[in-house]
Parts: C-alpha cells; structure tokens; sequence
C-alpha cells in the first residue's frame, strides 16, 4: 500500500514539474542565438589572428635560422683561416728560433728577436680568430635553434588557427540550418 502511494505521488510530482517547464520565448530564443553566433564569431576572429602570429612567427623564425646560417659560415671560415695562419706561424716561429745557433752579430740577435716578435703577434692573432670563429659559431647554432623553435611555434599556431576558423564555419552552417 505504501509503494502504491510512494508511486501515485511520484507521478504527481512529475507531472507537476513537467508542467513549470515554460517553453523558451521568441525573444530568449533569439537571445540564445545571438551568444550563440557571437561566440562563433570570437573562434573565427581568434583563428585568424593566431593564424596570422603564426605565419609572423614562422617569418622572425626563418629570418632568424638564415642569421644563424651566416654566422656559423663566418665562424667556420675566421676558425679555418686562424687554424692555418696558427700552423703557418708557429711553425715559422720554431724554424727561426732553431737558427738562433747560427748567430754571430749583434745586430742578426736583434733582428732574429724581431722577426720573432712578428711571427709571435702574428701567432697570437691567429689564436684570437680560432676564439672569435668559435663564438660566432655558438652564436649561429643558438640563433638556429631560437629560429627552428619560433618556426615550430609559428607552424603549430598556424595549424590551430585555421582548426578554429574551419570548426567556426562548420558551427555557423549547422546554425543556419
């Protein structure tokens, strides 16, 4: 008796509730479909901009591995032109320096001892060029890896831009319908 009771006030409840239910008015279902078309137009706005950043992105990020590029080819050419004239002098320096038993005068010391000097400067400028091609080549290989980041961001922006304007207009169609 009480499950049949439990039941008739069940149905009644529901019933009642079924009722307070207001169908939504013209006006608020115009409303909806205004937020509605709003919020499809901010997806569509927010896919072209970042696609827009993207390709910037991907413009600063090609621009940056070609500076990258440039300066690793200089490095690589001061280091080689330094690792030569370093072998050049050095082996010069030696050579002099052995015919220093060969001396007789004065004068042949001091210009041994000057031509010494010259092929030590000489020397050590080919060591400062190896050191300055060495930094232009880190400098060039961070600059490539900053640009292939920036490319991949740039790229990865571009993908999820179009993905919203695409899923925008497929919202706006199914809206229209």
């Amino acid at each position: 008796m009480k499950t049949i009771a439990t039941m008739i006030l069940l149905t009644g409840l529901v019933s009642l509730t079924g009722c307070a239910t207001k169908a939504p008015t013209f006006g608020e279902r115009i409303l909806a479909e205004g937020e509605s078309q709003i919020a499809i137009s901010k997806m569509w706005e927010q896919g072209k901009k970042d696609t827009r950043e993207g390709e910037d992105l991907l413009k600063e990020g090609k621009k940056l591995v070609a500076k990258g590029k440039d300066y690793s080819r200089k490095g690589e050419k001061l280091f080689a032109n330094g690792n030569t004239d370093l072998q050049v002098n050095r082996q010069a320096f030696k050579t002099l320096a052995l015919s220093a038993n060969n001396l007789n005068t004065s004068k042949a010391a001091n210009d041994m001892v000057s031509r010494l000097e010259k092929l030590a400067e000489a020397w050590e400028e080919a060591e400062e060029e190896i050191e300055e091609g060495n930094e232009l080549i880190k400098r060039g290989k961070s600059a490539q890896e900053e640009g292939e980041s920036a490319i991949k961001k740039g790229q990865q922006l571009i993908t999820d831009g179009k993905n919203k304007i695409v899923e925008a207009e497929e919202r706006y169609k199914q809206n229209s319908k």
